[in-house]
C-alpha cells in the first residue's frame, strides 16, 4: 500500500509539471523567424532595428544563441530576427563553417516553435559586388533545405547588381533591394525603401510545414554536435587533419550509412577506398605508385572531406542518409583537380 501511495504521489507530481510547461509554453502561431547575415558593416543590425521598430542594440535584446547570435523579438512577438555575426567575405571557408554553426543550431533545434524559417543574406549595394562568402552560404542554405532571399542593403537603385543577383542566386526565394534609414540630401529627405516589400517576399518565401518541423526537431541531438564541432573548426588552424576528423564526426553524428546501393559503410572505410582510388588517378603505373612514391594521406584525405561535407549535409537534410553517386563523382572530381595542381606526393628516392 505505501508504495502504491508513493507511486500515485509521483504520477500526481509529474502530471502537475507537465501541465505547468503547458500553461508556460507559447500560444498563436509561430512567429515570423530569420536568420540576418552577411558581412561587417553591411547593415544587418540597421534592417533588423527598422523591421522590428526599435533599436535592439540599445535594449540588448535577447540572449546569446552561439557566441555570436542573438535573437531581436519584435514588440508584438509576431517576429523574431537572428542578428549574426559580421562574416569576412575574404575566408570563404571560415564563412560557411560559422553559417553552418548557426543553422544547425536554428534550424534544427528541439522546439520547433524556434526554428527559423528563412535566411536573409545582406549584400551592401553601394559595395556592387558578389563575393565567394555569399554563394558558399547560399549553396549551405540549398544543402541544409533552407530557404534564403538576398537582400541588397543600403540601396542607391543599382538596378544592374540586382539582376546580377538574380541570375547569380536563381534558386533565392527573391532579392530585393532595401534602404533601411531615411536619406538625407540637403533639404529633401527621401524615405526608407524597401522594407515592406521585404516582409511581404519573406512571408511568401516560408513554410509552415509542422510534420517537416518536427522531424528535424527530432534530429537535433545530431544537429547540435555538428553545430559546435563546425564552429570549433572555424576557429582552429584550417588543417586538413581537422577537416578529416570534422567529416568523420559529420558521418557518425548524422546517421550516414553509405552510398546509395552499395550498402553501410563507415568514413574510415570509405575514406580509405576513395584515397586509394585518388592515388591510382594522381599516379597510374602501379610500380611507380607503389614502389617508388610517397604520398601525403592527410592532403588527401583532407581535400576529399571538404568536398564531401557539403553532400553529408544535403543528405542529412533531405533524410536519405546516404550519398549518392553523383555526390561521389564531383566530390572526388573537384578533389583530384585541385590536388593535380598542387601535388600531394614526392619520390621516395
Amino acid at each position: 500500500m505505501v508504495v502504491l501511495f508513493c507511486l500515485a504521489i509521483l504520477i500526481s507530481a509529474i502530471a502537475a509539471w507537465v501541465l505547468s510547461l503547458r500553461k508556460k509554453a507559447p500560444k498563436g502561431p509561430k512567429p515570423l523567424t530569420a536568420l540576418v547575415c552577411g558581412a561587417t558593416g553591411v547593415g544587418k543590425s540597421t534592417l533588423i532595428n527598422a523591421l522590428v521598430g526599435y533599436s535592439a542594440s540599445e535594449t540588448a535584446s535577447g540572449r546569446p544563441v552561439t557566441q555570436n547570435t542573438f535573437p531581436v523579438t519584435s514588440k508584438s512577438g509576431d517576429m523574431v530576427l537572428y542578428d549574426s555575426k559580421g562574416l569576412e567575405v575574404e575566408d570563404a571557408s571560415q564563412t560557411y563553417l560559422l553559417l553552418m554553426s548557426d543553422i544547425l543550431t536554428l534550424r534544427f533545434g528541439a522546439n520547433a516553435r524556434n526554428h527559423i524559417d528563412i535566411v536573409l543574406i545582406c549584400i551592401q549595394e553601394p559595395q556592387g559586388r558578389v563575393d565567394d562568402a555569399h554563394t558558399e552560404i547560399a549553396a549551405l542554405c540549398e544543402d541544409l533545405r533552407v530557404p534564403y532571399g538576398i537582400v541588397l542593403t543600403k540601396t542607391e537603385g543599382n538596378l544592374e547588381l540586382e539582376a546580377f543577383a538574380r541570375k547569380k542566386f536563381p534558386r533565392a526565394a527573391f532579392v530585393r533591394r532595401v534602404r533601411s534609414l531615411e536619406l538625407k540630401i540637403g533639404a529633401v529627405v527621401i524615405p526608407a525603401e524597401g522594407l515592406d516589400g521585404l516582409l511581404d517576399d519573406t512571408k511568401a518565401a516560408i513554410s509552415s510545414n509542422e510534420a517537416d518541423a518536427a522531424t528535424r526537431a527530432a534530429n537535433s541531438a545530431g544537429a547540435q554536435l555538428m553545430a559546435k564541432a563546425a564552429r570549433s573548426l572555424a576557429s582552429s588552424p584550417n588543417s586538413d587533419l581537422a577537416w578529416s576528423g570534422f567529416a568523420s564526426q559529420a558521418w557518425r553524428n548524422l546517421g550516414m550509412r553509405g552510398i546509395k546501393g552499395r550498402g553501410a559503410v563507415k568514413w574510415p572505410i570509405m575514406s580509405k577506398n576513395l584515397r586509394q582510388f585518388m592515388k591510382k588517378k594522381l599516379v597510374p603505373e602501379f610500380f611507380k605508385r607503389t614502389l617508388v612514391t610517397h604520398f601525403d594521406d592527410s592532403r588527401l584525405d583532407g581535400e576529399l572531406a571538404r568536398r564531401l561535407v557539403p553532400s553529408i549535409m544535403r543528405r542529412f537534410a533531405d533524410r536519405t542518409r546516404e550519398l549518392t553517386d553523383s555526390d561521389v563523382e564531383l566530390a572526388f572530381g573537384d578533389a583530384l583537380d585541385q590536388l593535380s595542381q598542387n601535388r600531394p606526393y614526392r619520390s621516395r628516392f
